[in-house]
């Protein structure tokens, strides 16, 4: 039944109404009583003359009803003829060409100085014209992969008006930046030919690729699983190979800082990856980082293997902050500065990636001072302080705040790189609840032992399960008349803490003395607790002497245990000077956040920026790429961590390059602040591999299908099983019986 009728169900629920009439007509006929009574029998007697004729009427009267409630059941079930079936009928049918066209980004790939979009974009404005000028009843719906809820034509009849309105549409096609999935632009076109619509009956789907392994992925059936379904709703389906078998191609696939933080007037070293996605090797590829405004630096890559990367390194120093102390940031671009005599790059458009520096004044190392005294000299933090903010012209790149213990439960963390607790007394619940969401949240915490910790409290709080775990402070070792002393021995070479402490350069170490330091025992970690990336950095007296520096992840974040005090109560570290300057600053920026890639930004996501809405106006302004301008209000955040913290957000990053979001303070007079993001296409699309067309056809062949050519006259093909829709003749039927039954009935009920 489901050959005649697009939704049989219907058309059964109509037959079983049939049944309606019949049974008013039984109840009808049993609700009289019957009485005796003398006169009727003459009554009777002349009924018995007529008797046959009125039920010959009333059974034509109760057909004609039956006749209109199945004809109302076969209206609403949408009847058709298949074109094999309706001979002469076939003429009648109406089609709708659904068209999806493949606008990626390695649609831009040109093999002889054409592309694959200039190819489809050819192949649909001959269309066009074709079906306007041979079947002008037809209509046409056009939809881009990047964007396929948003139709670029819905159901356009191809009238002279129309079609030329819809060629210009077509003239302005390019592709995207935006990532994009086969897959998923296909389901959205389920919701399409799930839909009503007059012409839902011919849909022809026509999807026009490039046929790439990205898009196509023949391993994994999730495309063709959803091609299968569309097939099975179309009248016909069919995959249209518009690309080229060009697969050479390099790509920018990213610009690495080695930075934490750009800091104001100090260098930042980059490494700009270059991937080949070639089959050839490429040699003497050149590659620029620079501003819009000033010469960029160039570097050359001898060569990159097939499928292999090349780098490029960097060293780009940062201008210094303004008089007000702003810190403007800086839009990077690398560029491919051409291809190399041998290797001839098919998609030009990914030889060019953006990056956003966010710039500023330093590292934000928070201090919480264990023993503040009057004589700054013998404060916790001196030394400390003094490392990691050295006097001079040239920036260590941290920014450093100093308070006390008692500061710490009304300090705002956020703002924050590294906390340091520097031989602090104990950690009250509030305090310890503060410092383990900010560090689970990505935050650096070094922790320094000194002879004002309460040990008890520490292994109770932050050392306690639930905290850093898996190591204990057992108690106080050495010799605090400082005649003896133990040496510090570097256990773990690799880390990035002590790079600078290899070969020649141990000797620095052989010169600090540990008088006294806390015993800390590390405990084996539990199964169910899983493996912990918990490394014992140095100890001392030897390579199985007690733990000097033990660093420990915390959820995002990580924690740096130091057994001994910071300043020079246990030992000398800090008056040696050049490698407890090293050894601190190297720390520090181990464990700091890194904020580095927080502008990367993927086209089609997007841009999210939080603030504090006591410190700036809720409207800020959004710069694109072209240079225009958007004005964009911020809103508060149910997941925010504080209720002035708002949230902007932007989402028409469909373009690449660099994206200025400016705020506005709240106070008169101050000046602006720049976000600066950059957004960058998927590199993943620069892989012009194709998949094998053999295997693709018999995939199609077996969802429904077919794989055809550009060059082939897709259009002649039609509908595999295109249908004629007869309803309004069934609605015509239906107002004539209808018509007929009132008519015959009020002829009945006159003459009775």
């Amino acid at each position: 039944m489901s050959s005649f009728f697009f939704h049989p169900g219907l058309f059964v629920a109509g037959l079983i109404a049939v049944a309606v009439p019949i049974l008013i007509h039984l109840l009808n006929r049993r609700r009289f009583r019957r009485v005796d009574w003398a006169p009727m029998d003459f009554l009777l007697k002349a009924q018995q003359i007529n008797r046959r004729r009125i039920k010959f009427e009333d059974f034509l009267l109760l057909l004609l009803r039956c006749l209109a409630v199945a004809l109302i059941g076969m209206l609403v079930a949408r009847p058709f003829l298949a074109n094999d079936k309706s001979g002469a009928l076939r003429q009648l049918a109406r089609s709708e060409r659904v068209i999806v066209i493949d606008d990626s980004a390695s649609m831009n790939a040109q093999s002889g100085g054409v592309s694959s979009m200039v190819k489809a974009k050819d192949l649909l404005r001959s269309w066009i014209a074709q079906l306007s000028s041979e079947q002008p009843n037809d209509t046409v719906t056009i939809a881009l992969t990047s964007a396929p809820d948003k139709l670029l034509a819905n159901g356009v009849p191809l009238s002279e008006n129309a079609a030329a309105d819809l060629l210009e549409e077509v003239e302005n096609l390019s592709t995207s930046d935006i990532s994009q999935s086969m897959e998923s632009a296909l389901g959205k076109m389920e919701r399409l030919f799930s839909g009503e619509g007059g012409s839902q009956a011919n849909r022809v789907l026509y999807v026009l690729t490039d046929l790439r392994e990205r898009d196509w992925p023949t391993s994994g059936g999730g495309t063709f699983d959803v091609l299968s379904r569309l097939a099975s709703k179309a009248a016909g389906c069919y995959v249209v190979d518009v690309g080229s078998e060009e697969t050479e191609n390099l790509v920018i696939e990213s610009i690495a800082p080695r930075e934490k933080a750009f800091v104001s007037g100090a260098p930042a070293e980059f490494d700009v990856i270059v991937r080949n996605f070639g089959r050839r090797p490429a040699t003497g590829v050149t590659v620029r980082l620079g501003t819009d405004e000033g010469l960029p630096v160039e570097r050359t890559i001898d060569r990159i293997e097939p499928g292999q990367s090349g780098v490029a390194g960097f060293v780009y120093t940062f201008g210094a902050a303004d008089g007000e102390g702003a810190v403007e940031p800086v839009a990077l671009t690398a560029k491919l500065g051409g291809d190399s005599d041998d290797f001839a790059d098919a998609l030009p458009s990914d030889n060019e990636r953006f990056f956003a520096a966010n710039v500023s004044e330093g590292l934000r190392v928070l201090l919480v001072d264990g023993d503040i005294t009057a004589k700054a000299e013998n404060s916790e933090s001196f030394f400390l302080r003094k490392a990691l903010s050295p006097r001079g012209a040239l920036k260590s790149g941290f920014v450093v705040t100093v308070i006390d213990e008692a500061a710490l439960a009304t300090e705002d963390l956020s703002a924050q790189d590294v906390v340091v607790l520097a031989n602090v007394f104990r950690l009250d619940e509030e305090r310890r609840s503060k410092i383990e969401a900010w560090t689970r949240d990505g935050g650096g915490l070094m922790v320094s032992l000194g002879d004002h910790v309460d040990d008890a409290v520490y292994n109770e709080s932050l050392f306690a399960e639930g905290g850093v775990g898996g190591m204990k402070i057992v108690g106080v070792q050495g010799d605090p008349s400082e005649e003896e002393w133990l040496q510090p021995v570097i256990t773990d070479e690799a880390h990035p803490a002590f790079r600078f402490f290899t070969g020649e350069n141990r000797r620095w170490l052989e010169r600090i003395k540990f008088f006294q330091w806390w015993k800390l025992e590390i405990t084996e970690q539990g199964e169910e607790e899983g493996p912990v990336d918990r490394r014992v950095l140095a100890r001392l007296g030897g390579s199985e002497g007690d733990p000097l520096l033990v660093d420990a992840p915390w959820g995002e974040g990580r924690v740096m245990t130091v057994a001994s005090a910071l300043d020079l109560d246990w030992n000398t570290w800090a008056q040696e000077g050049v490698p407890y300057v090293i050894a601190m600053q190297e720390i520090c920026r181990y464990l700091a956040r890194s904020n580095v890639l927080e502008g990367e930004v993927v086209a089609g996501d997007s841009l999210k920026v939080s603030f504090d809405i006591a410190r700036y106006r809720m409207d800020a302004e959004v710069v694109m790429p072209g240079g225009q301008t958007e004005t964009l209000r911020a809103a508060p955040s149910a997941e925010a961590s504080r209720t002035s913290e708002w949230w902007l957000d932007f989402g028409r990053t469909n373009s690449r390059g660099h994206y200025r979001v400016e705020l506005t303070p709240s106070g008169a007079g101050g000046a602006k602040e720049a976000r600066l993001f950059s957004v960058n296409a998927d590199e993943s699309e620069g892989n012009l591999f194709r998949e094998d067309v053999e295997r693709m056809d018999a995939l199609l062949e077996t969802s429904g299908a077919k794989l055809v050519t550009a060059e082939e006259k897709v259009l002649s093909l039609g509908g595999m099983g295109a249908k004629v829709e007869f309803w309004r003749a069934v609605l015509y039927l239906l107002i004539a019986v209808l018509c007929v039954e009132m008519c015959f009935a009020w002829w009945i009920g006159k003459r009775r």
